[in-house]
C-alpha cells in the first residue's frame, strides 16, 4: 500500500469516526446536527477514501504530453486542506492534469526543485510556470483560456 493509498484511508476513517460521534452526540439535537452534518461527514469520507479514486498522473507522463495538454498541471497529495480547497474550487471547472506525489517520487523532486527545496503543495504550473499555492480564481482562469484555446 503507497503512502498516498494509506493516507486517503486514514483520512476517511478519520471522517467517518467524526460522523459516528456527531450522530451518537447529536441525535437529540434536532435534524441539522443529528442528520445533516453526520451525513456530510459521512459523504467527505467515502470522497476522502480511494473508493472515489481520482486519476493522476506520473511526472514523467505529464512531461510527454502535448503542450495543449498539460497548460495546467496539480501537483498535490492526500490530506492537504489547500489542495482540498482547490480540488473543490475546481469541481464545476475544466479538469486540471493531477499529480499526485506521494505516489511518484520524480513529481515530488520537481515540486521540491521549483519551491527551493520544500515539498509545498498544491504547486500549479501554468503554462509552464511554476505557482506555489496560487489563488483558485487564478487556476480557474487558466483552466477557462485554456479550454477555450483548445474548443
Amino acid at each position: 500500500m503507497t503512502r498516498s493509498t494509506r493516507s486517503r484511508w486514514t483520512n476517511a476513517a478519520v471522517l467517518a469516526a467524526l460522523a459516528m460521534a456527531m450522530l451518537a452526540l447529536s441525535a437529540d439535537d434536532g435534524v441539522f446536527w443529528g442528520i445533516v452534518v453526520p451525513l456530510a461527514y459521512l459523504g467527505g469520507a467515502v470522497w476522502a477514501s480511494p473508493i472515489g479514486d481520482r486519476t493522476t498522473h506520473d511526472h514523467a507522463a505529464v512531461v510527454t504530453l502535448p503542450a495543449d495538454q498539460r497548460r495546467v498541471v496539480v501537483y498535490a497529495r492526500p490530506g492537504c486542506s489547500y489542495c482540498f480547497r482547490l480540488r473543490v474550487a475546481l469541481l464545476t471547472s475544466p479538469q486540471p492534469v493531477w499529480v499526485d506525489i506521494w505516489d511518484d517520487p520524480e513529481a515530488a523532486a520537481f515540486v521540491r526543485e521549483v519551491n527551493h527545496g520544500d515539498e509545498t503543495v498544491p504547486t500549479v504550473v501554468i503554462d509552464g510556470e511554476a505557482h506555489t499555492n496560487p489563488p483558485p480564481g487564478m487556476v480557474r482562469a487558466a483552466l477557462a483560456a485554456s479550454h477555450a484555446r483548445t474548443s
